[in-house]
């Protein structure tokens, strides 16, 4: 900024050419004091302008905040890491811990009826790492080649790690079942012989496996022994399902099995259990399914089939199945029509019941020497088409879909699958 000072009166010029650069130089200070004075408001409106943007940024970001339920601290399933369904897997898993905890420190005198809930982390001793983890000893793959594989069957597990030691658990997130359990070691107390230790890993399983009794006969039990009984020796006992046979090109990680491990002195450190997972599973494995390329299988709580473009089936919670995406569905059912009037068949007025203008279209036709039905469809509630096929065999019924019919890029990978799923019904009928 330019500075003036107030001449005094003997110093003002007189002759007009004096004058006449005094006012030269008063208009060219004057220029200076303008020139100043904007390069001042240029600056303060662009500091309005950077403000403002930031300001605009700050309230985007809050908002997103505020209504994604923190979109930046989710699982790659979508599954935010806090918030309500969070803290419901969180729960669920460190109850079932606490459970099998309770349960393997007093078997005898434990009463389910007064199990009280653990959550908090410092009462089970465990806290949960990943709420989208997979299983240490659960996953069948299909054999690419000698070296490659991918995974056809595969659960959720919620992973969890013991505070302040080495052992670590895994929770079945579909259910709240307990699949593994490891606990640091204690040795402290009296030895207990062979059948003493027997009878309190059966009381124990007795709490956290009830169906234990019933399905004991199909397993073949395989005790062991690691260390020595007078220097900390740990007992085994393990019952494996030899039952489960897998069609060619299948592999799994390890065959089902139970397995307790107890120390000498009682103090039961570890539980597995696998038995539940696979026989799920079962129906799916038994069926022997052409599982196209790119696909994976997933066993549903209705006892039905669906198989995914994705490994891990994404969490929808209570909603249509249309939501898991893009998907074949199949399921069986008992079929107690007419096969010669399935016009009447009472399965399809229910299925299409106050709805008949979903239906596109419907043919009659015959796959591989079994009577069955394609219907086009409208998607109730959702957007895109279902395409059905319905084949009979005796008194049951095969349901095959795939969704979204309308925009699926495998819709003749699709009808490829039914002409090898009813072939595979007719090598098994």
């Amino acid at each position: 900024m330019a500075i003036y000072r107030k001449l005094a009166v003997s110093e003002v010029p007189t002759s007009s050419h004096t004058a006449s650069n005094r006012e030269n130089h008063l208009t060219w200070g004057g220029f200076c004091a303008v020139y100043s004075a904007t390069q001042i408001l240029d600056k303060i409106d662009t500091m309005k302008v950077i403000s403002g943007f930031v300001i605009s940024i700050l309230a985007v970001v809050s908002l997103l905040w505020i209504f994604s339920d923190n979109i930046w601290d989710r699982t790659p399933n979508g599954i935010a890491q806090s918030g309500e369904e969070y803290m419901s897997v969180v729960g669920n898993a460190q109850q079932a811990i606490g459970f099998v905890i309770e349960a393997a420190d007093d078997p005898f005198g434990f009463d389910p009826v007064v199990f009280h809930t653990l959550s908090a982390i410092n009462e089970t001793g465990f806290e949960v790492t990943d709420i989208e983890g997979r299983f240490a000893n659960f996953g069948v793959m299909r054999q690419i080649d000698e070296v490659r594989s991918e995974r056809v069957i595969e659960e959720r597990a919620v992973l969890l790690r013991e505070i302040g030691g080495g052992g670590h658990a895994e929770v079945n997130r579909k259910t709240s079942e307990v699949v593994a359990l490891h606990r640091t070691s204690k040795n402290a107390g009296d030895e207990l012989t062979e059948v003493e230790l027997e009878a309190k890993v059966r009381a124990f399983l007795g709490h956290v496996y009830p169906n234990f009794p019933l399905i004991e006969p199909s397993l073949m039990f395989d005790p062991g022994m690691k260390g020595a009984r007078l220097n900390s020796g740990n007992y085994f006992f393990r019952w494996n399902d030899t039952s489960l046979t897998l069609p060619d090109g299948l592999v799994m990680d390890i065959p089902p099995f139970l397995q307790v491990g107890i120390t000498a002195t009682g103090y039961i450190f570890s539980y597995e259990n696998t038995l539940p997972l696979y026989q799920s599973a079962r129906a799916f494995l038994q069926t022997d399914l052409p599982i196209p390329d790119g696909w994976y299988a997933h066993t549903l709580g209705d006892n039905s089939i669906i198989l995914t473009r994705s490994e891990v089936l994404p969490d929808v919670g209570a909603t249509e199945g249309y939501a898991y995406g893009e998907q074949i569905h199949i399921s069986k059912g008992v079929f107690d029509g007419n096969i010669e009037q399935l016009e009447d068949w009472y399965y399809l007025r229910w299925a299409f019941e106050d709805a008949d203008h979903l239906i596109r279209d419907r043919e009659r036709v015959q796959i591989r020497g079994f009577d069955a039905l394609r219907i086009e469809s409208d998607a109730a509630g959702a957007s895109g088409g279902v395409l059905r096929y319905f084949i009979f065999t005796g008194d049951q019924f095969h349901t095959l879909s795939l969704y979204p019919f309308d925009t699926s890029k495998h819709v003749a990978e699709f009808e490829e699958f039914v002409q090898k799923y009813a072939g595979k019904m007719g090598t098994e009928s």
